[in-house]
């Protein structure tokens, strides 16, 4: 560590140089002919004696670099434990016998080079290994469904595929959302369940981040939609499941469009039934009025309002 920078030369160092961000070592030969070429060259340098470390400062540096490792390995376990934990205790066990052949030489009177640079090298060599376990599991493109990753939309426990959400997995978003079940590219895709923030369950299928073909949905007014959906509202044939009021059970079967009972449809109240047309969430037309007592009536209704 104290020997001349230039290659074959094995003398002690005395002088040392400043070139750009690189220092570099010389004995007083090579420090001349060095300096001679930076002159020739109008180079800026800054030519200084050369004191050589003591060896207190030599093993604190090499401890500083022990304990950076040994935080770093701590650090990748926490995120990847169940890969990588066996290789993580065997790489810091390893550390902690360094950790004890530097304590021993900071008693000794003798320390020499070569034990500084094995020293060195044994950390470098346990770092490279571990580094080599980490990497089966960090740089493959589907990691395994059981990895927690954080991603810019919320926290998300699945494979990946191009570092987005692809196969089977759980999303966690910051607005306080959360979905669990298929997605391609990122996105969710196929079937899953939806948790919203205000309490509303989504269960069924999805394209493109979007409600569509079948489902059910439970808001948090504890009504619930059985039925179809496009391009995330409810639209095609299904069944509205009121919250009773008054003690009386109320659902409306039939067509919706635009997230709205609109066409032929059925409301149940109780005993009591109307069949007719909607529109825009509201009688409209002609509807047929099934009593309790068995009677019926004809009525028309305008925009929710009998006529």
């Amino acid at each position: 560590m104290n020997i001349c920078y230039m290659p074959q030369c094995n003398n002690r160092a005395q002088k040392s140089c400043k070139c750009g961000n690189f220092t570099s070592i010389f004995c007083l030969e090579c420090a001349r002919i060095h300096k001679e070429t930076h002159d020739k060259q109008n180079q800026l340098y800054e030519m200084s004696l050369y004191y050589p470390p003591s060896k207190e400062t030599l093993l604190s540096s090499i401890l500083l670099q022990l304990q950076h490792c040994e935080q770093e390995i701590i650090k990748i376990t926490n995120t990847r434990l169940k890969e990588i934990n066996e290789q993580s205790k065997k790489t810091l066990k390893s550390m902690a016998n360094e950790r004890k052949k530097i304590i021993i030489l900071s008693n000794s009177s003798i320390i020499t080079n070569d034990t500084i640079q094995i020293l060195e090298q044994n950390i470098n060599n346990e770092m490279i290994e571990f580094y080599d376990e980490v990497y089966k599991y960090t740089l493959e493109e589907e990691r395994k469904p059981d990895l927690m990753h954080e991603l810019p939309e919320g926290v998300y426990t699945g494979k990946l595929k191009e570092n987005k959400p692809d196969g089977t997995g759980v999303i966690l978003y910051k607005t306080g959302d959360s979905y669990e079940g298929e997605f391609i590219n990122g996105i969710s895709n196929g079937l899953g369940i939806y948790y919203c923030s205000n309490g509303d369950i989504f269960k069924g299928e999805f394209n493109n981040g979007k409600r569509i073909g079948y489902g059910e949905c439970v808001y948090n007014n504890k009504s619930k939609y059985i039925g179809q959906w496009n391009n995330d509202q409810r639209s095609g044939y299904g069944t509205l499941y009121y919250t009773p009021v008054s003690g009386k059970n109320q659902k409306y079967e039939g067509e919706w469009k635009n997230d709205q009972k609109n066409g032929k449809g059925i409301e149940y109240i109780g005993q009591e039934r109307y069949e007719g047309e909607w529109e825009n969430n509201e009688k409209n037309g002609f509807i047929m009025h099934f009593y309790e007592n068995g009677t019926k009536t004809q009525e028309i209704w305008r925009k929710g309002k009998k006529v």
